[in-house]
């Protein structure tokens, strides 16, 4: 498999993964001149020390969840028995390639690690968890042919990455790697960390503006005793506006995990499921359309006019509760519901 792509930092990087490495250290510098310095002794510190803590905090989770490899651990005994072998053939060591067994400690606020990876994490870095991969030798699995080897039925294989992903949940170009098992916690930790980072950003951004407008002394001539109070604010205004997209997208994917974790599916299952809804909604909504047009001949056949107008109207309108093929499609339900019972 010459393809396959170990972490997000395996090149080529994603476009959306280089607009985050321009957009962080400019929203933080932005803070740091623009905000920090205008804001009163006393609000600056504690607030600057705050915005920092979550602005490194997304990065360190970031850092750690596009460095870890979320690859299904069958499948990486597999490449590492493959690589082993090749060894062995060549008359190398016999023990297992340390590329799939290193693992990767000792960065520098590791205490923020979520205490919930220990658990859930196979690997991180390419390391295998021994105990986890043989709880996992029990589970169900399937042969991928992209991969070409039994991988757990849970894993599902990234065409980005070119590799099954135990527990996918979805590739993210914002990190250039794929969600899994093994990173999923250290995602879930960036959406919050981000998110109260933007927050306050974006709130005292919006009450130095107010106060310049409002208050007689203007907050903003105190900038490094500049005296360019306008200058301030109109850059304040510009990241009011581009932090506030920001912390809406932000928000709504972190919204939309929440809904996640409180049904216990991933991206990839919702989606399956969503599609399946659709597809069966669509089914239903052509059967019905079918059995109405049916209707409306037979009823203008048998010369039921006003049936037929019924008919017509109800599915133009919407009007349920008028509607004579209700009481069948009740009906109808209810036998299907009836039937497994009997």
């Amino acid at each position: 498999m010459p393809n396959i792509r170990k972490n997000g930092l395996t090149k080529p990087y994603a476009p959306l993964q280089m607009i985050t490495w321009f957009i962080w250290p400019l929203l933080v510098i932005q803070f740091l001149f623009f905000v920090s310095p205008v804001l009163p002794i006393a609000a600056s510190i504690p607030c600057t020390l705050v915005h920092m803590f979550f602005a490194l905090a997304s990065a360190y989770y970031s850092y750690y969840c596009t460095v870890t490899d979320p690859m299904d651990p069958l499948l990486r005994r597999h490449l590492a028995e493959q690589k082993n072998s090749n060894n062995s053939e060549d008359g190398g060591s016999n023990t297992l390639d340390q590329e799939f067994k290193q693992e990767r400690t000792g960065f520098l606020f590791s205490f923020f690690k979520p205490k919930s990876y220990a658990k859930s994490a196979a690997t991180k870095g390419g390391g295998v968890d021994a105990e986890t991969e043989n709880d996992d030798d029990a589970s169900e699995t399937k042969h991928c042919w992209a991969c070409e080897t039994q991988v757990h039925s849970h894993a599902m294989h990234c065409k980005y990455c070119d590799k099954c992903v135990a527990h996918f949940d979805h590739h993210c170009q914002w990190l250039n790697n794929c969600i899994g098992e093994a990173n999923y916690p250290y995602f879930y930790a960036i959406l919050w960390a981000i998110t109260f980072m933007l927050l306050i950003h974006l709130v005292l951004m919006i009450a130095i503006v107010v106060d310049n407008f409002v208050a007689s002394e203007k907050r903003g001539d105190d900038w490094f005793n500049a005296g360019v109070y306008e200058a301030v604010v109109s850059v304040n205004l510009l990241f009011c506006v581009l932090t506030t997209i920001a912390l809406s997208l932000v928000l709504q994917l972190l919204w939309f995990h929440l809904g996640l974790r409180k049904e216990g599916l991933t991206t990839y299952q919702y989606i399956v499921r969503d599609s399946a809804q659709k597809r069966e909604q669509s089914r239903k909504e052509a059967a019905e359309k079918s059995r109405r047009l049916v209707a409306i001949a037979n009823a203008k056949q048998n010369k039921k006019h006003c049936l037929a107008w019924r008919l017509d109207v109800c599915e133009l309108q919407g009007f349920n509760c008028c509607d004579p093929l209700k009481p069948e499609e009740e009906e109808a339900d209810n036998e299907k519901q009836e039937s497994p019972a009997s």
